[in-house]
């Protein structure tokens, strides 16, 4: 009885396992990467469908959120604050319903520099 207890767990885990990978990979996402030598307060994107709001980034760092694949088609737009900088605004990329697997990544190079690249994780 054990046995089969101990595999049956094993086999609920693993399958939980690959759903979360597969989660991970098919679900679209945006990652901010600060590249530049001034902390960033805040990014705000928006995507036809919704919004994204990361938190302070230090120089050097990155942060990903993951979005619903439902979305209309649009840019993204972005406006990244900073403390001692005015706020800069623009837009790149395009976002599409059903875009699964779809990366976009947004590298602030300066405060008035920007770099976007979108890419697919599969």
């Amino acid at each position: 009885m054990g046995k089969k207890v101990f595999g049956m767990s094993f086999a609920l885990v693993f399958v939980a396992g690959i759903g979360i990978v597969l989660w991970r990979i098919l679900t679209p996402e945006v990652v901010v990467i600060n590249g530049s030598s001034t902390p960033v307060s805040q990014v705000t994107i928006h995507l036809p469908a919704s919004r994204l709001v990361f938190d302070a980034l230090a120089p050097g760092e990155k942060a990903t959120i993951y979005y619903s694949t439902s979305q209309t088609d649009g840019i993204y737009r972005y406006a990244i604050e900073f403390a001692d900088a005015p706020t800069m605004r623009g837009s790149c990329g395009r976002v599409n319903d059903s875009q699964y697997g779809k990366r976009f990544i947004l590298t602030v190079n300066s405060p008035s520099a920007t770099e976007c690249e979108d890419s697919y994780k599969l």
